[in-house]
């Protein structure tokens, strides 16, 4: 194995991650929350409005509209829910530094507001590529399963998958292969 970590790099952030306070975390979500709200309200009526008229094609989309809304709502909440674990006068990270890593037998995952870093034996991880929706799949018995899109990170999903599978193989055959 390297000595280095292997890293497949997040697409589209900034290399080294950008850091916020707790305070300024609490400030945006609350925002976020209630422009999701407003726009919940606003998709309502739309609903409400294209429901009424019988127009299919434009019901289905406030539809969208409002399931668009209720994630963006969710997602504050469970940020608001979670960032009273972070410590005040700690930043963390609000942009990803890389998807994952390899180091050693471990796949690692970098902190990211809410979550800590989080490190999976790379011997019971497996990644699948999926061709329909082009995003890497790994799992871990015991743990939550990631989904990285291929719009997401820097190297394509199958030599993402490649990699990590690989380097699981590597470990079961041990240093003697």
């Amino acid at each position: 194995m390297a000595d280095q970590p292997l890293v497949v790099e997040a697409k589209g952030w900034p290399q080294p991650p950008h850091l916020a306070w707790r305070s300024s975390i609490q400030h945006r979500s609350v925002i976020q929350l209630l422009f999701g709200f407003v726009v919940l309200g606003f998709a309502s009526a739309l609903l409400w409005g294209f429901s009424l008229r019988g127009d299919a094609a434009w019901t289905a989309f406030s539809i969208a509209f409002v399931a668009l809304s209720i994630v963006v709502i969710l997602a504050n909440v469970r940020t608001l829910g979670r960032i009273h674990l972070v410590p005040e006068d700690r930043r963390v990270p609000i942009t990803l530094p890389y998807a994952f890593a390899i180091d050693g037998d471990e796949l690692v995952f970098p902190e990211f507001v809410t979550n800590a870093e989080e490190r999976w034996p790379l011997r019971d991880t497996y990644a699948k590529a999926a061709k329909v929706l082009d995003l890497v799949t790994l799992t871990c018995s015991g743990r939550r399963t990631r989904r990285f899109f291929a719009m997401s990170i820097r190297v394509p999903t199958l030599d993402a998958a490649r990699l990590v599978n690989d380097h699981r193989l590597a470990l079961a055959e041990g240093p003697d292969a």
